[in-house]
């Protein structure tokens, strides 16, 4: 018997003191009114029959004392809120951290999600805490989210329990274990609770700090290394795959017998050893980098059992810059079962089957298809040159033979990440207007492009309005006065006054234009460029000879595409809505045009303004936070502060606008579609995450070199309030006095 209420002391002193005071009133003399009566001989002998039955009449009041000292006793018992157990469960801070990634979206052998069975695991704990125990309960994905406060209400919790639905994302267990320190420091007995798969990063598992609080400590063992001749006939093995393959470099891979600190744990349960490889625990340079939960009692309660899965890791296409029909697609999978296996890889295109590839992998291996030309002289398997006519690119995998594009049926344990997508830029040509009095180099150059729409016109033929509807104009020695370059706004900041497009500006005139000649320079030679800009990529200008050039003068946010002596010639600007890119020089007095640079370097500034010159198509990651370009907008429209999202699952959203990006979370794998009042875009998620595709359980965890254990002290017995059926008891014997009072059987 175990009291959470007043102490037994306490007990003991309130029932001496209210018992003894209910004991002197029953022994105390009744005071008798006197009364006169006309004839005494006869009350005489009353009171003598009275008399002889006095014995019986004290039993009578005895029991009514003892009716009166049970009922005190078994409500001053009731106020030590005694349980059926010798356990003493002192009040304790609990956080449970329910893991709700993409990992536990995987099936079981039962047929059941792992995240169903972490919340039945749940709920039986909520409904074993004591009395005094207060419990959060957090849920760990990508992002933290405290789903409630620090509560002794079960219905509370058992409400966010039904309320918790796992998602696409990865599971961040360093920040889940940072969050959890800050909110448990200083409290009184606190406890950590991990319920999930146990499927974490190894670097995070070993960048924590325990005591013996929790678990036991493991005895860390190096990692012999593989002979080399056994890694080499792996190696040659890897290489007769149908696929490209090698062997598969994931963290959470199970195709060894070295998984760091969440492998299978049969053996380390019996020897307490876990082996170590260079991320496993102790290998962190300084334990100023280890999250602290020293002080709190960490347990964790495993589920999951499937290991079957072969998943999509990466994928992603991109549109070739010269010809803008075709595209090729980088892509990789991995297998991370035990045993071979043969699956088909479509690629469909707006929902249309475009090709099928039969991989065959071994255990743990991994089919990579690149473009790039060291793959294409090897001859091997890939997805380049490919043609759609549909903007959506989906890439899936299904079982061998399947020919079904609309087969719903689960290839494996993890059904997510055997699909994956990427949305192509639609197929349109770039509208261009040239103002110049006549430069067929230049002209050449915006042909040679197939998706240029070219259109051209003398500088009187200019107005304002010919830039409606076009992408970008060029301006060959030539500028509207209009476009002065020291313009500014009412708030004193630089105002652009050049066309609502894209501007290249060859050989600009002194004061016209966004920036601002500082002089010319008589044959310049070109000593610095930027590499790593879009505009100037596979280009060099180092031994071009150029007459003469004028130098631009340098405003933050600016980019000096090439300079001579730190003399900017060839400049870049992106305002965010529009971009601005000036040729300082004249290509006719220069010997550019006879080069291949001259051609690639109008290329890569169209390219630039399109913006497909980033290379790969930009894919989301889920659980990432997005920055999604939003393009430019006309400065007769506002931009809004919030674009309307729609997710894959169709639920709407608002996502905050910062400058010309629309930021927000995307939790699911799918396309979005994204609406800014203006115009719609969509852009693809995908899981794209080797360590949550490797869905590989672990039935017990080592976290910060120290395996843990179940929770106790959770049983659903501890949860019987035996003080409730001591008040029922008590007005049951209140009753009983009542009753045996107005009967007079005890008076």
């Amino acid at each position: 018997m175990t009291l959470l209420g007043l102490s037994l002391t306490q007990i003991a002193t309130i029932f001496g003191v209210i018992g003894g005071a209910v004991t002197l009133l029953y022994i105390l003399k009744l005071r008798r009114r006197r009364v006169s009566v006309p004839f005494a001989q006869l009350w005489q002998r009353v009171l003598k029959e009275r008399q002889s039955d006095s014995l019986f009449r004290r039993l009578k009041r005895l029991l009514s004392l003892l009716l009166q000292l049970a009922f005190l006793f078994l409500l001053v018992a009731a106020l030590g809120n005694p349980r059926l157990s010798t356990q003493v469960i002192s009040e304790r801070r609990i956080i449970m951290l329910v893991d709700a990634s993409a990992s536990m979206k995987s099936i079981d052998a039962d047929g059941d999600t792992r995240m169903k069975a972490a919340l039945k695991r749940a709920r039986e704990l909520v409904s074993g805490l004591s009395g005094s125990d207060v419990m959060m309960i957090v849920r760990m994905d990508a992002q933290i989210t405290p789903l409630t406060a620090f509560t002794s209400d079960n219905k509370t919790l058992l409400k966010a329990l039904d309320d918790l639905k796992p998602t696409d994302t990865r599971a961040d267990l360093s920040r889940g274990l940072t969050f959890c320190a800050d909110a448990l420091r200083g409290r009184k007995n606190p406890m950590l609770i991990i319920v999930g798969d146990g499927a974490y990063d190894p670097k995070a598992l070993a960048s924590v700090r325990l005591d013996a609080r929790s678990g036991t400590k493991v005895k860390l063992v190096p990692k012999k290394a593989a002979p080399k001749k056994a890694a080499s006939q792996a190696s040659t093995k890897a290489g007769t795959t149908n696929a490209d393959t090698t062997k598969a470099g994931v963290t959470r891979a199970d195709t060894t017998n070295a998984d760091t600190t969440n492998a299978d744990t049969t053996k380390a349960d019996t020897t307490k050893t876990v082996k170590k490889d260079k991320r496993g625990p102790g290998s962190l340079a300084s334990d100023l980098d280890r999250i602290s939960l020293e002080g709190v009692t960490v347990h964790f309660i495993g589920v999951g059992e499937s290991k079957d899965n072969v998943g999509i890791v990466a994928f992603n296409a991109r549109r070739y810059p010269t010809n803008k029909l075709s595209f090729e697609v980088f892509l990789e999978v991995v297998n991370y079962r035990k045993v071979k296996t043969q699956v088909d890889l479509q690629l469909l295109s707006d929902g249309a089957l475009n090709d099928v590839k039969r991989l065959v992998l071994g255990p743990g291996q991994r089919a990579r298809y690149t473009c790039s030309p060291s793959d294409r002289k090897a001859g091997k398997k890939s997805w380049c040159d490919m043609a759609a006519s549909g903007e959506l690119l989906e890439a899936r995998l299904v079982k061998a033979g399947s020919s079904d594009t609309n087969d719903k049926g689960a290839l494996d344990a993890f059904p997510l990440d055997d699909r994956a997508y990427a949305l192509l830029p639609k197929r349109r040509k770039l509208r261009v207007l040239l103002v110049s009095t006549g430069n067929l180099f230049l002209e050449g150059a915006l042909l040679l492009d197939e998706n240029t729409a070219l259109e051209r016109i003398p500088p009187a033929a200019y107005s304002p309005k010919r830039t409606r509807g076009m992408d970008a104009v060029v301006f060959d020695g030539w500028v509207p006065d209009s476009w002065v370059s020291d313009a500014k706004g009412k708030d004193g900041r630089p105002k652009d006054l050049g066309p609502q497009a894209h501007v290249l500006l060859v050989n600009p005139p002194a004061d016209k234009g966004p920036f601002g000649v500082v002089g010319r320079i008589r044959r310049p030679f070109i000593t610095e460029q930027s590499e790593a800009h879009p505009v100037m990529r596979f280009i060099t200008l180092k031994d071009v000879n150029i007459s003469d050039s004028a130098t631009f003068r340098r405003r933050r946010g600016d980019t000096v595409l090439a300079a001579s002596l730190r003399d900017p010639v060839l400049i870049a600007r992106d305002n965010g809505r529009y971009k601005r890119v000036a040729f300082g020089f004249n290509p006719k007095r220069s010997d550019l045009p006879l080069r291949v640079a001259f051609p690639l370097l109008v290329i890569n500034t169209l390219n630039w303004f399109s913006g497909e010159s980033e290379g790969l198509i930009t894919t989301y990651k889920a659980g990432d936070t997005w920055q999604v370009p939003l393009g430019p907008v006309d400065e007769s429209k506002t931009r809004a502060d919030f674009v309307e999202v729609r997710n894959p699952l169709s639920e709407l959203f608002k996502a905050p606008v910062s400058g010309s990006y629309a930021v927000l979370n995307g939790r699911h794998v799918g396309v979005y579609d994204i609406s800014d009042g203006h115009r719609k875009l969509r852009i693809a998620a995908n899981l794209a995450d080797p360590q949550e595709s490797n869905i590989a359980p672990a039935e017990k965890l080592v976290l910060g070199g120290r395996l843990l254990a179940p929770p106790a002290g959770f049983s659903v017995k501890l949860r019987r309030e035996i003080w409730i059926y001591l008040l029922l008891i008590g007005l049951g014997l209140l009753l009983l006095e009542w009753l045996t009072y107005n009967r007079r059987l005890t008076v």
